[in-house]
């Protein structure tokens, strides 16, 4: 079974091959984490509670057996009639009963009922609790996901200006051996490569932090060679909060508490038997050895509780109150998380075209610059202000990108679950 499962985890991976979805990540760490075992516990240990609810239906048998041996008996006055035996006996001692009783509920006023309704709304609590965290655990996921993104787009800018940087020390190189250029000026950008360098081994640290915690989570064994696919955003108009979903059920579980309390003072009704052998029995006075029954039917009416079942509903209808209370404090929580994300949106989608335009901009007077600087008309400080400025725009501009995706991938997940 657990072979199994690990094969369910890994199909999304291999779907894929080298490549890695978001949404099969998060799949593959719902299975993995230990909330998915926990739901299947819950569903296992619902349905027992349930069985030993249903069993309370069944006649419940006992059977008891026991010896016993008394200082003193009731004694009776010796009365004698002439030529037959005493009218009482002498009673024995020692005694002996094995008996088997038997008792069957008729009518418990729907008490069973009602205790099997609030397993079943505990159980729903419980699994509402499940689904919560597992919201969570795809919400980190999704985070570090993109974060893993951007740093692969920072790392691929970087390496883009080293290309460029080796392209101009070439080209220096050669205005160097004509007397041209200095060593200085190489130099310099010798340095700027060296930090460019040391930038990419942070990013690649970073990299790596960020795929331990991902292979932790979804079970998973991910390294550098796997490409992250960049994630659709995908809308439903059919979501729900996992908190709300879990709000519900606590409702519903009270509900089902108060519907157990009504059910008290309702009259309950029971047949009983009882089968034994033994002396005395029922008989006081049959000192022999002799088998004995009894049949019969009594009922129970709570007709006065000294107030404590209204205190108890009371309690009740207090907590649900609460409850609703953080409903609706949680419902203007996520209308208000619901705007700010709308507002990210916006702003990014503003930003972008701002920032595509200044990176336009930027990389014309790069090009013009680096013109300059092979010609020998600009210093070397010169020409890496110009360098400098135009990986800041690019890395600002995939940097807004990945912001607006960000956004709109949090505004879906803001959204919910599927009911």
């Amino acid at each position: 079974m657990r072979k199994l499962m690990g094969l369910l985890v890994l199909i999304p991976f291999f779907a894929f091959g080298q490549g890695v979805s978001l949404d099969s990540l998060q799949s593959a760490a719902e299975k993995n984490w230990p909330s998915f075992k926990k739901r299947l516990s819950i569903a296992e240990e619902n349905d027992l509670v349930i069985q030993i609810l249903k069993r309370n239906y069944i006649p419940k048998v006992t059977v008891t057996g026991q010896a016993t041996y008394q200082s003193e008996v009731i004694s009776f006055p010796e009365v004698q009639i002439p030529g037959q035996a005493p009218l009482f006996p002498e009673l024995p001692f020692d005694n002996y009963a094995f008996e088997a009783n038997l008792t069957q509920i008729l009518y418990d006023g729907g008490q069973i009922k009602a205790g099997r309704q609030i397993q079943e709304a505990s159980a729903e609590v419980q699994q509402k609790n499940v689904d919560v965290e597992v919201y969570d655990l795809k919400g980190k996921i999704q985070m570090l996901y993109l974060k893993y993104l951007l740093l692969e787009q920072t790392e691929t800018i970087l390496k883009l200006s080293i290309s460029e940087l080796d392209e101009n020390l070439k080209i220096m190189q050669v205005g160097i051996d004509n007397g041209v250029l200095l060593e200085a000026d190489k130099d310099h950008l010798t340095a700027q490569k060296i930090q460019i360098l040391k930038q990419l081994i942070s990013l690649e640290s970073g990299k790596k932090s960020i795929l331990k915690a991902l292979s932790i989570m979804s079970g998973v064994e991910l390294s550098l060679a796997v490409q992250f696919e960049k994630p659709e955003v995908k809308s439903s108009a059919d979501l729900v909060r996992p908190e709300l979903q879990l709000l519900d059920a606590q409702i519903n579980l009270t509900a089902t508490n108060m519907l157990k309390l009504n059910t008290v003072p309702i009259p309950k009704l029971v047949a009983f038997g009882k089968l034994g052998y033994g002396r005395p029995g029922f008989d006081m006075i049959n000192t022999k050895m002799h088998g004995y029954y009894m049949v019969g039917a009594k009922f129970t009416w709570d007709i006065w509780g000294w107030n404590s079942l209204k205190k108890q509903k009371d309690q009740i209808y207090v907590k649900t109150n609460m409850i609703e209370h953080n409903k609706e404090m949680l419902t203007k929580k996520i209308a208000i998380e619901h705007a700010e994300l709308q507002e990210e949106i916006d702003k990014y989608e503003k930003q972008i075209e701002l920032s595509e335009e200044i990176e336009k901009l930027t990389e014309n007077v790069y090009k013009t610059g680096q013109s300059k600087f092979n010609n020998g008309t600009i210093n070397s400080t010169e020409y890496l202000k110009l360098f400098n400025d135009l990986n800041r725009a690019r890395l600002t501009t995939e940097a807004d990108k990945l912001g607006l995706l960000q956004a709109k991938l949090d505004w879906v997940h803001a959204q919910g679950v599927k009911k």
